[in-house]
């Protein structure tokens, strides 16, 4: 009878050093998967602070053209200087031509005297 008595004892530390050791190795576990989860977190921080810098080089790339892009109004004198159409029109289309050149004189000689 002592033997059966006894027998369940080994039984039940064998079982209770499992849990134990099933509780350490889950500790482990998750001491393993949060070092895991903050490098990629990291990664992705780094990622995305690349990307950032990226979007804000885009960003100064089509302010430069858009500010090439914009029409620079200029003021030019035109008093006293030949001029066709309405003198009050809202926009005033100014040309320089060099009467030397031989295309400018062309086109003063061949469209100008149609008007």
């Amino acid at each position: 009878m002592q033997v059966i008595k006894l027998l369940p004892l080994p039984i039940l530390a064998l079982t209770l050093l499992q849990m134990i050791l099933s509780t350490i190795a889950v500790a482990d576990v998750e001491e393993d998967l949060v070092t895991i989860l903050q490098e990629e977190i990291s990664q992705i921080n780094n990622e995305l602070s690349d990307i950032k810098k990226d979007v804000l080089e885009i960003k100064k790339m089509l302010t430069a053209i858009t500010n090439r892009m914009t029409p620079k109004i200029a003021t030019v004198s035109i008093d006293n200087d030949p001029f066709m159409g309405n003198a009050n029109a809202p926009i005033t289309l100014v040309e320089f031509s060099d009467y030397e050149c031989t295309y400018c004189g062309r086109f003063a000689k061949s469209v100008l005297p149609q008007k």
